[in-house]
């Protein structure tokens, strides 16, 4: 790689894998925090279990989101 651009391409590119990589594997975390208070041990204040829910969809669903955008980048 003895090409400045190429190089520069080359890092950038591995950056974004790394990124889009991390946020796939860090999505089902997101949706186990969603199962996890639909359980009968958490269901005791519905407003903040309901709060927790819609927070832990819309995280999951931003990780997976974000994920595919940095993939498409690198594509690109």
């Amino acid at each position: 790689m003895a090409d400045s651009h190429t190089k520069k391409l080359f890092y950038a590119s591995m950056g974004l894998v790394l990124v889009s990589k991390s946020l796939a594997i860090a999505s089902p975390w997101f949706l186990k925090g969603v199962v996890d208070s639909m359980t009968a041990a958490h269901a005791t204040n519905a407003a903040l279990n309901m709060h927790n829910i819609g927070l832990g969809i819309g995280g999951f669903g931003m990780t997976r989101f974000l994920s595919t955008v940095f993939q498409e980048m690198r594509m690109f």
